[in-house]
């Protein structure tokens, strides 16, 4: 019942509710993802094939094994970018969200990156997702004519830009961003700062402790260290012991730059965070924002959507909505952010189909529907 009266609110919120039923086997399949969820009962396992080309490893995954399609053209394709996790392309919630799209008659391409495998941005995987995507458009896989891109976590940011190259742009049929970033200022107060005092300095969930020190521990060349990693691995490992633990034996003969960054990283006042973030070197902060998408955002093709967790405890939700807020001011062209309460940074709670959620649950599900219609070209 609770299930029925999801699709009853949702078509009611979203009159152009085309997918009711992809929507909800779609978000289902997402919370159970081990057993694929109702999904996995009616279709059969799609074909998932490793292939290579341009120096790019990735996964296929073919919808024509599944019932009701057969040698019929699939509905749409996607190349999905893995956020940062160490199993890339092959971690197991990844494998399953692209099944069930495959399920749903989409072809599916995941592209290895490596970079998001070591927790890091790089150059490089900017450029294999862009040439997964002219896989998939220009010779493989059907040779279709538009794509979508959906993308998450972190490596939205790589992925937009990805969209924005001229051999990608014209063919975007839908950018998809779940748990994607602005701004990595905006993150790095969050991460530092979010919760402290009774009230986040920034919207978004309270931040995981770890986060921060995961950070520091992962993108030593984006934060200009790399000359100091071993130092940098000590401090991480102490402070992931103990949040209050004294470093400054470990600062002792550090430049100035490298324990301005170490300052901001120990702060969680909200009051202090200018300040710190101020005391950067200015190639610091350049490197920082290199990699915000202020500039990107504007020359990325495709239609544009972002999900978001409420309380997302390492990207606030905030960052999706000023994603939105700027393609649509740059580009004339409708952009939508969803803000979900039952989204975690990249999971669904399994209490989206509960009487609670069920008016935001259905609220989600018309999102869903309206991004599946995207991605078929609608």
């Amino acid at each position: 019942m609770i299930l029925l009266g999801l699709l009853l609110v949702a078509s009611r919120f979203s009159p152009s509710f085309r997918h009711p039923v992809d929507s909800l086997l779609l978000a289902q399949g997402l919370i159970d993802a081990q057993s694929g969820g109702l999904l996995s009962l009616l279709t059969k396992k799609p074909r998932r094939t490793e292939i290579s080309f341009g120096g790019v490893l990735a996964d296929s995954y073919s919808p024509h094994d599944s019932p009701g399609w057969g040698d019929a053209p699939p509905r749409g394709c996607v190349v999905l970018v893995h956020g940062m996790a160490t199993m890339g392309k092959a971690d197991h919630r990844l494998i399953a969200f692209a099944e069930s799209l495959a399920r749903l008659g989409f072809a599916a391409l995941v592209p290895d990156l490596p970079g998001m495998r070591r927790f890091r941005a790089e150059e490089t995987d900017i450029s294999r997702i862009e040439r997964a995507f002219s896989w998939m458009t220009r010779g493989g896989a059907g040779s279709f004519e538009r794509c979508s891109i959906l993308a998450f976590s972190f490596a939205a940011g790589p992925a937009l830009r990805a969209a924005g190259r001229p051999a990608v742009r014209e063919k975007v049929a839908a950018f998809i961003g779940v748990g994607a970033y602005y701004d990595l200022k905006n993150v790095l107060r969050h991460l530092t700062t979010s919760g402290g005092q009774g009230r986040p300095a920034f919207p978004g969930g309270l931040p995981i402790r770890h986060g921060k020190w995961l950070f520091l521990r992962y993108n030593t060349k984006l934060l200009g260290l790399d000359a100091h990693r071993g130092r940098v691995e000590a401090i991480v490992s102490r402070k992931r012991r103990d949040e209050a633990a004294d470093v400054s034996d470990l600062l002792t003969g550090l430049p100035g730059s490298a324990r301005a960054i170490i300052a901001l990283m120990e702060n969680k006042s909200p009051e202090r965070f200018e300040a710190l973030f101020a005391r950067q070197d200015a190639a610091q902060r350049e490197r920082l924002g290199s990699w915000g998408m202020r500039d990107v955002v504007p020359g990325a093709g495709g239609k544009k959507f972002f999900i978001h967790g409420r309380a997302d405890p390492f990207i606030p939700a905030s960052e999706s909505v000023l994603l939105a807020s700027r393609a649509r001011e740059t580009t004339g062209e409708a952009a939508s952010a969803f803000v979900f309460g039952g989204l975690r940074h990249v999971g669904i709670e399994a209490d989206l189909f509960s009487l609670a959620r069920i008016l935001e649950g259905a609220r989600f599900l018309g999102f869903i529907s309206t991004v599946l219609s995207a991605m078929e070209g609608g």
